[in-house]
């Protein structure tokens, strides 16, 4: 494993332990045991290095959504099966889910690097609009329809890592919970 990955795994570890504030340079140098240098000299300071770490997880999500089966030809067993590689991915990556959850309401995220990451997640959002535009989705706006979306797998990778768990059933069901939901 290079030193920039070393260094991005051990700030994604302290920061869902410890917060944002709570996790120095030095504590992710000591972690990632790599000089301190050596962190700037891959990043220029932590709002750079949260950065990275916050696109470096957001393609691992999108890589994720874009391996669900597609039949392309079946809109709401396509919509489920994104829904469920969302979850699979969030719950198989807890620090990474919850580090997203934590960056994307933080202070330190700028709204460029949020549209810039959009581009991760892009095929989907064009699903989603293809749905709504065929009117089989809501018309209530790509936007809001995905972060409904996104919502409701969030919440149920929240079950899952509160060890309450989640057997197919459940999580077949929470995907047609989605896409009723979602639905016109």
């Amino acid at each position: 494993m290079d030193k920039k990955h070393l260094i991005l795994e051990a700030t994604l570890d302290l920061v869902t332990k410890n917060g944002f504030h709570a996790t120095p340079m030095s504590m992710i140098s000591k972690k990632a045991k790599v000089a301190a240098g050596t962190i700037y000299h891959h990043f220029e300071n932590k709002e750079e290095l949260l950065e990275a770490l916050y696109a470096e997880s957001k393609e691992k999500m999108g890589r994720a959504m874009q391996l669900a089966t597609l039949t392309n030809t079946d809109y709401e067993k396509d919509f489920k099966s994104i829904w469920i590689s969302l979850f699979i991915f969030y719950a198989e990556n807890d620090k990474t889910f919850q580090f997203l959850e934590q960056y994307a309401q933080s202070p330190f995220i700028r709204k460029e690097t949020k549209e810039e990451q959009r581009k991760h997640y892009e095929p989907i959002i064009k699903f989603l609009d293809q749905g709504i535009k065929a009117g089989t989705l809501k018309a209530i706006g790509v936007e809001i329809l995905t972060e409904m979306v996104h919502g409701t797998v969030a919440s149920a990778a929240k079950i899952f890592h509160q060890n309450k768990g989640l057997n197919k059933k459940a999580i077949d069901d929470l995907a047609q919970f989605a896409w009723q939901a979602a639905k016109e």
